[in-house]
């Protein structure tokens, strides 16, 4: 079957094919008729990442990328072809069809199929080469290929979208996306499976040795066995390697996306020594729970293989009791663990914060600290930090040693109650030793192990809010660019009605907050410093969610504008401390918010506005002129020019009403007067925030 008959789909039909991919691989369930529709990853709770593939990379892309969509330019037109998952051990993908059915075909095929496109322009002058060299069959395909893939090498040949799970949606389809199952799986069988076979082989070489027929043949079969043991072990541990890997890349991707969505506030509360002390704490449970969760898994697995050792020894019932008493106090003290363990976390999440804002803040503390108390809170927080270490470093090193040597002295005793009762065969004995020796070697590795599980418990309590707010949903496009839900022109530009808000945790800043904005309007908003002027400002602008109350953008909430329709309504420049100049172009600086790269008409409106501003002088100096680097590698800029570089990438949003938060601070009259006509100008309604 070609695969252009069924399996092309063609480029109009792109989200009828991410619908079906979605569904294929298991991120989302069948849709019904009776569904609601809107955006794919709101829908189908998806995430869709786009790719750019290089024809070097395609055979890889198309056997790894899956699920996902790749595109396809050939002679046919452009289409896409539907990757349900990555290739089997065969080679083989699974393509979902146009009519949504499954068909499994070659990697190499699908990517020859991808590739014809470009390699169509490039095909006669290899095959002129080739004929000239005369060669013919298998030879002719294998140097064919090689040709292209030299004289392509690099080529860029469009992309395609992968689906992978949400960090919002279940976590059964983020476990599922990180493919953690089948390593994870495999990793339990082959513990399982060598620790049989490691008793099976005691067993072969004990029994001969007991019955004295202990011959080569049985020690060649013994050591056959235990060979295949020691390998199902190295097998175990390569599995748990992959399997960590991936949970380390999974659970380092939602940390990432939970920073990057947690609102200014939040870091504003922890401030620098917070947040950096939660940054080493997920780095804490990303190395503990991925290699002490996994380990205590499979510690599990040999302590239940000691049970089953233990009951075929003589007083199993003591052997089994003498067992359930070490787990026993071994959770115990793991409790008390715990809360060592949170008691040291708050001392060194402390420490770390006093210690990154005392620095940051170091020149100030020399002018109005006494030289003889400048380092007392320091020295106070060491010693609580080294009393806490003192004490749970005593317990970590206990729990490393006492269950297993716990475990063997009881063992020991049941041992002589054996020998001294004489009720005991050779057989019996052998095994009551065999049960001691391998249950201690457990309990010593489980003993650090469930430590380390202690100390991801602690660790995962700091960073819970990182993971929430990764897991938080997104607000969505909106629907503004329906007809219907355009924000209208005959009412206020903006209205706000009982407006609350209080930050997490703190009391309320702001109380039953009335507003309305009509286009044309000059609105001077002033306050004491802390009256809540800037929160006001975050609420409005849709940088902050308002408590209770209703605010509405042209007679529309943020829910139906979505994000980019309420920034098409609503731009705010904050204040210079929340403001960023990032290192990259002058100009990248300025249209930040706007497509990229620019066009001439966006490059002509950004002179422009420099120029009304005021910065004409400063791009006449500049060697590159808007295309001068920046930032603090690059072209310095004074905080006036600061100032004046904020408020023309607010202007050059084109959004209907601009707010400045104390964007004049930094300027002397003339040029604040300047730059309040121009602001003027080129809003339809501006809002204005200053001290009295």
């Amino acid at each position: 079957m070609a695969l252009d008959d069924l399996l092309l789909w063609p480029a109009s039909a792109r989200e009828g094919l991410l619908r079906a991919l979605a569904e294929a691989s298991g991120l989302a369930a069948p849709s019904s008729p009776g569904a609601p529709t809107g955006a794919l990853d709101d829908t189908l709770g998806v995430e869709l990442r786009g790719f750019r593939i290089s024809h070097d990379r395609l055979a890889p892309m198309v056997r790894s990328a899956g699920p996902a969509a790749l595109s396809c330019f050939g002679p046919q037109g452009a289409g896409l072809i539907g990757v349900v998952g990555p290739a089997d051990a065969r080679g083989r993908v699974t393509l979902v069809g146009r009519d949504g059915t499954l068909h499994d075909v070659g990697a190499d095929r699908v990517a020859g199929f991808l590739a014809q496109g470009i390699e169509a322009g490039h095909g006669p002058a290899v095959d002129g080469i080739l004929d000239q060299a005369g060669l013919r069959g298998r030879a002719r395909d294998e140097a064919r290929g090689a040709l292209l893939a030299r004289r392509l090498k690099g080529a860029a040949m469009g992309g395609g979208v992968a689906l992978r799970a949400a960090p919002d949606g279940a976590w059964r389809a983020l476990w599922r996306d990180a493919r953690v199952t089948s390593p994870l799986l495999g990793s339990v069988a082959a513990t399982s499976l060598g620790a049989v076979l490691t008793l099976l082989g005691w067993r072969q070489v004990g029994q001969g040795a007991l019955s004295g027929r202990l011959d080569a043949g049985w020690v060649v079969g013994w050591g056959l066995v235990m060979i295949t043991g020691l390998a199902m072990g190295h097998l175990s541990g390569w599995l748990q390697g992959r399997a960590a890997i991936r949970m380390a890349a999974s659970l380092k991707t939602l940390l990432f996306r939970g920073a990057l969505r947690a609102g200014p506030d939040a870091w504003a509360r922890d401030g620098v020594g917070g947040a950096l002390a939660r940054v080493q704490e997920s780095q804490a449970i990303e190395d503990l729970a991925t290699s002490g969760g996994l380990g205590t898994l499979l510690s599990l697995v040999d302590l239940a293989v000691a049970f089953w050792i233990l009951g075929h020894a003589p007083l199993a019932p003591l052997w089994w009791l003498a067992l359930v008493v070490v787990v026993g106090v071994m959770v115990l003290a793991n409790l008390r663990h715990a809360r060592l363990h949170e008691d040291w976390t708050e001392h060194r999440r402390h420490l770390t914060h006093m210690l990154v804002e005392r620095i940051h803040g170091h020149r100030t503390r020399l002018t109005q600290a006494h030289p003889e108390h400048l380092h007392d809170g320091e020295d106070r927080a060491l010693d609580g930090y080294l009393r806490a270490s003192r004490s749970l470093d005593r317990l970590v090193v206990a729990l490393g040693q006492i269950p297993a040597l716990g475990f063997m002295l009881l063992g020991l005793g049941l041992l002589g109650g054996i020998l001294w009762t004489g009720r005991h065969t050779p057989e019996g004995l052998a095994v009551s030793v065999g049960g001691l020796l391998w249950t201690q070697a457990v309990l010593a590795r489980l003993g650090g192990q469930v430590a380390g599980l202690v100390a991801a418990r602690t660790s995962w309590r700091q960073v819970a809010p990182l993971l929430s707010w990764a897991r938080r949903r997104r607000p969505g496009p909106g629907r503004a660019r329906d007809p219907k839900l355009q924000a209208g022109r005959g009412g206020p530009l903006l209205r706000a009605r009982n407006l609350h808000y209080r930050y997490e945790g703190g009391p309320g800043i702001l109380r039953g907050v009335d507003l309305t904005v009509h286009a044309g309007e000059r609105v001077l908003l002033t306050g004491d410093s802390g009256s809540g002027k800037s929160t006001l400002v975050g609420l409005l602008a849709g940088m902050k969610r308002p408590g209770d109350g209703v605010l509405l953008a042209g007679g529309l909430d943020r829910g139906a504008l979505g994000e980019r329709g309420w920034r098409d309504m609503v731009v705010a420049a904050p204040q210079f401390h929340g403001n960023h100049l990032f290192e990259g172009s002058l100009l990248f600086n300025l249209l930040l918010g706007r497509s990229w790269p620019p066009d001439p008409d966006d490059v002509h409106e950004a002179e422009r506005i420099c120029r009304s501003l005021g910065l004409g002088p400063l791009l006449e100096v500049m060697p590159a002129g808007l295309h001068q680097t920046v930032g603090e590698s690059g072209w310095q800029l004074s905080h006036g020019e600061r100032s004046r570089v904020f408020l023309a990438r607010a202007l050059l949003q084109g959004s209907r009403l601009v707010i400045l938060d104390e964007s004049f601070g930094a300027l002397d009259p003339e040029r604040m007067l300047d730059c309040i006509r121009v602001a003027q100008e080129e809003a339809e309604a501006l809002m204005v925030v200053a001290h009295p």
